[in-house]
């Protein structure tokens, strides 16, 4: 899926692996972009496990995630 605005696309899989990708991914999309879909995902029901079980698959995006977390929770 292209993503507007930049010159690159993201697979799209899993919500959580999706989440994880705009966190790994923030530098080029934006922060915001990787943040509202975290808040979003978990408005709809999403378990913070799941994403952190795909976020140690992704170092760059482990840390992020885990703060971000934090701070929603």
């Amino acid at each position: 899926m292209p993503v507007e605005g930049a010159d690159l696309s993201i697979g799209l899989y899993s919500p959580e692996r999706c989440i994880a990708d705009a966190f790994r991914l923030r530098g080029q999309l934006g922060y915001e972009i990787a943040r509202d879909s975290l808040r979003e995902w978990l408005r709809r029901g999403g378990k913070p496990n799941s994403l952190i079980q795909i976020a140690l698959q992704l170092p760059r995006a482990k840390t992020p995630i885990t703060r971000a977390l934090e701070t929603l929770s």
